[in-house]
């Protein structure tokens, strides 16, 4: 029984997830692009700032003074309660075969 115990505890603590509900993090943008369809946090080793990356799956980028439409966008937002600071990252699209309406695909560890 002791043992049943200490498996349901430590099996609670791998599956657990924390999210805050008392003050969330609201970022958005004024474009209907599935904003937020996927979300990874990453912190930059040289300054140590914490950012969410956020996808757009369905946004238009710039690269190099040529658009892609509706080739995926990812975002940088800074973990703040400011809902509209986030910036675009620039992807270069010119070095592979993309076309219009093809996805970017970005997989995290």
């Amino acid at each position: 029984m002791l043992a049943i115990l200490v498996f349901l505890l430590c099996l609670s603590s791998i599956l657990s997830f924390n999210f805050d509900t008392q003050s969330p993090i609201i970022k958005q943008i004024d474009k209907d692009v599935y904003f937020g369809f996927s979300v990874a946090q990453h912190i930059l080793t040289e300054t140590n700032n914490a950012y969410l990356l956020v996808g757009a799956p369905l946004d238009s980028t710039v690269f190099n003074g040529e658009v892609f439409n509706r080739s995926g966008a990812i975002y940088k937002c800074p973990v703040s309660f400011k809902s509209n600071d986030c910036e675009q990252i620039p992807v270069d699209f010119l070095s592979r075969n993309s076309d219009e309406g093809n996805y970017l695909k970005i997989f995290t560890h």
